[in-house]
């Protein structure tokens, strides 16, 4: 095997880093998705509850 196939060995071997690399980040960005939902499931309830609060008062009144 002469450069030729020398250099295609290399790219693959770039190739593969750079996939497990996104792979990573990849999971990275899935958990932040994640987070980020739970989150604004959280403060949708907050927002929710605060209209309800509101909402009770102006009935009061």
């Amino acid at each position: 095997m002469g450069d030729g196939s020398e250099s295609v060995e290399v790219r693959v071997a770039r190739l593969e880093e750079r996939t497990e690399n996104l792979e990573k980040w990849i999971q990275v960005l899935q958990a932040d998705i994640k987070e980020t939902q739970l989150l604004i499931a959280a403060l949708d309830q907050k927002l929710d509850r605060a209209i309800e609060l509101s909402q009770r008062s102006v009935h009061s009144l």
